[in-house]
């Protein structure tokens, strides 16, 4: 596999990034972006979505193939989701990196976490079930944006029926990461205005503005950056009045999660 590359215009005024990994192992990068429906209790799940859909297929940020990536807006039920997911997977190639985001409830039944697809509880699905299904398909590279109450459940961090460990243990493959948007004990909020979600928000403002503009020490943002970006965010004065915490775990086996840093006036591509 090719190293990366060394960026060395630092003075770029406007610095961009891209989803990368250190080992270029991916054929594609393909995304599956879903908003689920979510009733009167949720507003900006559509819209979160959408901006997370236009800058994960921006060729200078995420990279991810906008003709193979699909979009879900509004899943209203679990047959829905199943047939689009599937669809999904069944084009994927071994070599390609997913990328999955989901706005929407998220609920933790038997210590076990779960994405409600529908206006009620009883429309849940497990996400260990997605997870699984990875390795049926034989995907390789996956990172999984999560912006849901609860979130942090997914991590394994909540009891001993589920965790990434455990499945990474029994074969699952090594290139996944999850990033989340509360403690398995907290609720993910939306802004005052409705506008978007605390937690996409400041997920898109991070790459969007490059950590607000912050270099780093070799050009690129890993998610433990992006995830402190955003809990830096969360204790400000501005954002504090929302309880939650970003949560994170990569399970790797040396490969990192990254989004390489590149220059406007360069815009070069790896």
């Amino acid at each position: 596999p090719r190293s990366l590359p060394k960026f060395t215009n630092w003075w770029s005024k406007r610095p961009r990034y891209r989803l990368h990994t250190d080992r270029l192992l991916m054929n594609t990068r393909v995304a599956f972006v879903v908003s689920a429906v979510s009733g009167r209790e949720l507003h900006a799940g559509r819209r979160d979505a959408t901006r997370v859909l236009n800058w994960l297929t921006d060729p200078n940020l995420g990279a991810c193939c906008a003709r193979r990536s699909q979009s879900l807006f509004e899943c209203a039920n679990l047959q829905q989701f199943h047939t689009d997911f599937q669809s999904a997977l069944e084009q994927l190639d071994r070599s390609d990196q997913f990328v999955f985001y989901f706005s929407g409830h998220g609920h933790v039944v038997e210590d076990l976490f779960a994405l409600q697809m529908g206006l009620t509880k009883k429309k849940l699905l497990p996400f260990e079930n997605i997870i699984r299904d990875l390795k049926v398909h034989h995907i390789k590279n996956a990172i999984f944006i999560l912006d849901a109450c609860h979130s942090g459940t997914a991590l394994g961090d909540k009891g001993p029926q589920f965790s990434i460990e455990t499945l990474s243990q029994k074969g699952l493959p090594p290139g996944l990461a999850i990033i989340a948007s509360s403690r398995d004990f907290e609720k993910s909020h939306e802004l005052e205005d409705q506008s978007g979600s605390v937690f996409t928000h400041l997920l898109c403002e991070a790459i969007e503005t490059g950590l607000g503009g912050q270099r780093t020490a070799n050009g690129v943002i890993t998610v433990e950056q992006a995830a402190g970006y955003i809990n830096t965010k969360l204790a400000a004065l501005e954002y504090v009045k929302y309880s939650q915490t970003c949560q994170y775990k990569v399970i790797s086996e040396g490969e990192m999660w990254q989004i390489n840093y590149i220059e406007d006036e360069d815009r070069r591509h790896v």
